[in-house]
């Protein structure tokens, strides 16, 4: 870990102060997230230090938390169903699922192509959730890119985990899936380093760009349509 007073020093030179303070206390409220509920899920993993394959790093992202607090309000602005099965793309450790859990939904599934972020994620979840036995959920192992949507699951969350090639791969599961069970789903993004798949996708459109700790969210739904036959 590097020492607090060389970073402060460097980021303050390197990209200001409201820059570097928006970083302190995100780094802040990671630790204390782990400390409350006894989970491990603020430490970075570069992506050069993944397992998994080297041909998906080159898509692949560093994993890095979640910031609870603005997820908070990005869930409760999306003005999400009663009945979520919240299923988040590139889980990670598990800290937007354990989140999730707090906003109503019963059903949680993450999937992780590193099967050693897996097994944290699953550490963490059973942890956060052990008085919770309402709350069911499971960590996928798999790349993203070849899942196939469950026909119940409607929310996706994603936090930037992968690069334009894998969400377009994903969107056409998607797709699938509401072919065979058409519903209401709601897809959200959390730093949109790669947003043009979602705008280009002909069956989503854009219902709010709400800005939560100085950074953009976007909550899209998908469109009315018939199955194709």
């Amino acid at each position: 870990m590097k020492n607090p007073i060389t970073w402060g020093y460097a980021s303050l030179r390197e990209r200001g102060l409201t820059r570097t303070l928006s970083s302190a206390v995100s780094f802040i409220d990671n630790w204390w997230f782990d400390l409350r509920y006894g989970t491990d899920t603020a430490a970075v993993v570069q992506t050069p230090l993944l397992d998994i394959p080297a041909q998906v790093k080159a898509l692949a992202h560093e994993y890095r938390a979640s910031k609870a607090a603005p997820m908070r309000k990005l869930l409760e602005a999306a003005e999400l169903p009663e009945n979520k099965v919240f299923l988040d793309m590139g889980c990670g450790k598990g800290k937007a699922l354990m989140i999730a859990a707090d906003y109503g939904c019963q059903k949680l599934i993450g999937v992780e192509y590193s099967p050693t972020l897996c097994e944290r994620a699953r550490d963490n979840l059973q942890a956060r959730l052990k008085n919770r036995p309402e709350v069911a959920f499971e960590v996928v192992q798999g790349d993203a890119a070849e899942y196939e949507f469950r026909d119940d699951e409607n929310v996706i969350y994603f936090y930037n985990p992968f690069a334009a090639p894998i969400a377009r791969s994903v969107l056409r599961s998607l797709e699938r899936s509401l072919q065979r069970v058409p519903r209401q789903v709601w897809l959200l993004y959390y730093v949109c380093e790669f947003r043009e798949s979602f705008d280009e996708c002909p069956f989503l459109e854009l219902k709010a760009a709400p800005v939560f700790g100085g950074c953009e969210h976007l909550i899209f739904i998908n469109r009315c349509y018939l199955p194709r036959v």
